[in-house]
């Protein structure tokens, strides 16, 4: 393929995770190393709507760029992921990465499943912890209908999937647009910070069909791109992804006590 343009796109609230910083720092050394022309844009704002619109309407409006990376703040993979997401050549794809959502259930049901095979034949402790997680995709049809995916070269079609590592073609917003279903808001770009922008909405929240149910804003940009404009979702399942974020860790030393501690005395 032609060598891409790229604008590397980060909605922030002010502050990122270190790997986040590793990741960044490695890709653009990468990218500088193999002669790829690239610009770097953030925006902190309260509402990751606005946030994304405005990353999304610098793409629209400045043409130099062919493709847009969207990298969340709280995302590491290895740099070399995104050559994948490139080489791969289409339109829309994008890295799979688990919820912040523990299932330590799921992950006991595992571990004991091979707890009768011999050491050397249990499942390593990284692919035990990758499946059971859950990944932030849609499984099934907007609508709830079964999902089927095609598959091809590590990578799977899906209806939706989160933005933390997303390449985006320059077909993606020019085909919303022109199909009307990204808005332009021209009173928008009177405002300074929008100024010399084709300001449009392409993540503002969209609804089911009953009214009943409403979607995430990269849901919604996932539907505006393959319900309304016919659009393939393409996600690499190959790459290792880390999500960042806060967690509790509740415990009771007296549940650890006489294992840390087994001459102790039991009387208080």
């Amino acid at each position: 393929m032609t060598k891409p343009v790229l604008l590397i796109a980060m909605p922030t609230q002010g502050q990122i995770a270190t790997p986040t910083a590793k990741f960044l720092i490695g890709l653009t050394q990468g990218l500088a190393r193999r002669g790829v022309p690239f610009g770097f844009e953030t925006y902190e704002f309260s509402d990751i709507v606005f946030s994304r619109n405005q990353l999304m309407s610098i793409f629209l409006t400045r043409t130099q760029f062919t493709h847009m990376l969207c990298v969340d703040g709280d995302i590491y993979a290895d740099p070399e992921a995104v050559w994948r997401l490139i080489a791969f050549g289409v339109d829309f794809a994008a890295i799979a990465y688990p919820q912040k959502h523990a299932r330590w259930n799921r992950l006991r049901q595992l571990i004991e499943a091979d707890a009768h095979l011999p050491k050397a034949e249990r499942t390593p402790t990284e692919t035990l912890l990758s499946r059971a997680w859950i990944y932030n995709h849609q499984k099934a049809e907007f609508g709830g209908a079964p999902w089927v995916p095609k598959r091809r070269g590590g990578f799977i079609t899906v209806p939706a999937t989160g933005t933390g590592l997303m390449l985006l073609s320059r077909a993606v917003p020019e085909t919303m647009v022109a199909k009307g279903i990204a808005s332009r808001k021209p009173r928008l770009e009177h405002a300074p910070i929008h100024k010399g922008l084709a300001y449009h909405d392409f993540f503002s929240h969209l609804t089911s069909p009953d009214g009943g149910l409403m979607y995430g804003e990269d849901q919604s940009f996932c539907m505006r791109w393959t319900h309304f404009c016919g659009g393939d979702i393409w996600l690499d399942t190959e790459t290792t992804a880390v999500h960042y974020g806060t967690k509790a860790f509740s415990g009771r030393y007296a549940d650890l006590l006489a294992e840390d501690f087994p001459a102790i005395d039991d009387a208080d």
